[in-house]
C-alpha cells in the first residue's frame, strides 16, 4: 500500500509539472533569410517552426525603440501584450499563422520604416508577450539578431578634365537595392538630369557623350548622382510643369525648389548646392554623392582678310558645311579674338589706329552689341588678355616697348590702365600665361 501511495504521489508532481512547464516537444524558432545584414527598404523574409501554437507573434528589440519590444510594422510602437486569451484581442504587432508542417513565414517590408543604423533582435513567441521576463518564461520562443544598413551611393568621373567633343564616364555602386540612380549635371547655361539602371550587384555606370560635351562651354561642371532612398522614390525631381523648375515631392502637394533652366535660373555651383538643399531636408529619404569635372575648349583654326572671317567651328580641319563665315572688319583693320564677355566662347573683332570693334556677344555680325572702344593710337599693336583673371578677355596695346593694358576691361584710358615698360623698337608683343 505505501508504495501505491509513493508512486502516486510521483505521478500527481509529474504532471503537475507538464501543466506549469512547456513541453520538452514544443518548439518555436525564428530566422532572417540571407546574411543577416540589410540596407533599410529591403524586403526580409522571416521564417521558423512553431509546435507549440497555431500562431507565431513577432517583435523586435534595437536601438532607440520600446524596451519590451517594438511593433514589427512600426518599430517606435509600443508592442502591447495579450496574457488573458479571454479579454478581446489586445496584441498589435505582426501575427504569423502556423502550417500543417508546423511552419511559418512573414515577409517583412522594411521601406519607410523608423529605424536607425545598428543591430536589432526578432522574437518570434508561442502566444502574445512582449520581452517581459515574467511572460515569455510562460511561453516558447526563439530571436534572431540582424544587422541593418542605411543605402548608400558613391561615384567617380573620368576624366576629370576633358575637352570638348570628348566622353566623360560616371561610374559609381548604388546599394539598397534600388533600381536606377539619377544623374545631375549642371554647369554654364547647361543643365540635365539623367537616369541610369542599376545592376544587380550595385553598380552603374553613365556616359556623357561627345555629341554633347562638344557644345558645351569650358569651364567647371557639377554632377549630383542621387539615389532613391528607401522609398524607391525620388522625392526631389525635375519632371514637373513648367519644365524648368525642380521639384520637392516629399510632401502632400510638390513644391518648386528653383529654376534650372531658363532666364533667371540657378548656374553651376549655385544650382547643384540648391539640389543639394532640397535632398538633404529631413523628411526626403534621397542620398547623394557630389563630383565636378572641368571642360576645356580645344582652340580650332580659321582664317581672316578684309573683314571676312571663315572659322572652322568644329575643328574639322576643312572648308564644310559647319565652317562658319562671318562679315566683321574691312580692309586695314587688324583681326582680335577673345572671350569678350566670359562665358566660355571665343569671338571675333577688329582694330585700326586705336579704333576696336569687338563682337561682344559673338553674333559674327556688326550690331547694336557690338563694343566700340577708343583705345590707342596709330601705329601701335593691339594685344588681348584677361589682364585682371575675371575669366574676360581685355584690350590692350603696344608700341616700342611700351605696354597700355585696359586692366578692368573699361575700354577706355582711366586710372586704372596698367602702363609698362617692357620691350625696346623692333620687338614684337607675347601675350601668354608663363606662370
Amino acid at each position: 500500500m505505501k508504495k501505491i501511495v509513493i508512486i502516486l504521489c510521483i505521478v500527481f508532481v509529474l504532471c503537475i509539472l507538464l501543466l506549469v512547464m512547456p513541453s520538452a516537444a514544443a518548439n518555436v524558432t525564428v530566422v532572417a533569410a540571407g546574411d543577416q545584414s540589410y540596407y533599410l527598404g529591403e524586403e526580409i523574409k522571416l521564417s521558423g517552426n512553431n509546435t507549440e501554437s497555431s500562431t507565431t507573434y513577432l517583435f523586435i528589440i534595437g536601438p532607440n525603440l520600446p524596451t519590451n519590444g517594438g511593433v514589427l510594422t512600426e518599430p517606435k510602437t509600443k508592442v502591447i501584450p495579450d496574457p488573458d486569451p479571454l479579454l478581446p484581442d489586445l496584441w498589435n504587432s505582426v501575427k504569423a499563422s502556423v502550417l500543417a508542417n508546423n511552419t511559418w513565414s512573414y515577409k517583412w517590408g522594411t521601406s519607410n520604416l523608423d529605424l536607425d543604423v545598428g543591430i536589432y533582435t526578432i522574437y518570434a513567441v508561442s502566444k502574445p508577450y512582449d520581452n517581459d521576463p515574467t511572460l515569455l518564461a510562460q511561453a516558447a520562443y526563439s530571436a534572431d539578431s540582424i544587422i541593418i544598413k542605411k543605402p548608400i551611393v558613391s561615384a567617380t568621373v573620368s576624366p576629370s578634365t576633358v575637352a570638348q567633343g570628348h566622353n566623360i564616364f560616371i561610374n559609381g555602386t548604388a546599394e539598397g537595392q534600388p533600381d536606377s540612380v539619377a544623374i545631375w549635371i549642371m554647369g554654364k547655361n547647361f543643365a540635365i538630369k539623367n537616369t541610369e539602371t542599376v545592376n544587380v550587384d550595385g553598380s552603374f555606370s553613365y556616359e556623357l557623350k561627345q555629341e554633347t560635351t562638344k557644345s558645351m562651354y569650358s569651364g567647371q561642371y557639377f554632377v549630383v548622382v542621387q539615389h532613391p532612398g528607401v522609398n524607391g522614390i525620388y522625392d526631389i525631381d525635375w519632371t514637373g510643369a513648367p519644365a524648368q523648375y525642380v521639384y520637392d515631392y516629399g510632401g502632400t502637394t510638390p513644391v518648386s525648389l528653383f529654376k534650372i533652366l531658363g532666364p533667371g535660373s540657378l548656374q553651376g555651383s549655385d544650382a547643384a548646392e540648391a539640389l543639394i538643399q532640397g535632398i538633404n531636408q529631413p523628411y526626403i529619404d534621397d542620398i547623394f554623392t557630389e563630383l565636378q569635372f572641368q571642360i576645356v575648349s580645344l582652340s580650332k583654326i580659321g582664317v581672316y582678310k578684309d573683314g571676312a572671317w571663315y572659322l572652322d567651328y568644329l575643328g574639322e580641319g576643312m572648308w564644310t558645311a559647319n565652317t562658319k563665315a562671318y562679315g566683321f572688319g574691312a580692309t586695314g583693320f587688324t583681326p582680335v579674338i577673345g572671350d569678350w564677355n566670359g562665358d566660355g566662347a571665343t569671338k571675333i573683332g577688329v582694330y585700326k589706329d586705336g579704333a576696336w570693334y569687338l563682337d561682344y556677344l559673338g553674333e559674327g555680325h556688326w550690331s547694336a552689341n557690338t563694343k566700340v572702344y577708343s583705345f590707342g593710337a596709330s601705329g601701335f599693336t593691339p594685344v588681348v588678355g584677361d589682364w585682371n583673371g575675371d575669366g574676360r578677355t581685355k584690350i590692350g596695346v603696344y608700341k616700342d616697348g611700351a605696354w597700355y593694358l585696359d586692366y578692368l576691361g573699361n575700354g577706355t584710358w582711366t586710372s586704372n590702365t596698367k602702363v609698362y615698360s617692357f620691350g625696346a623698337p623692333g620687338f614684337t608683343p607675347l601675350i601668354g600665361k608663363w606662370s
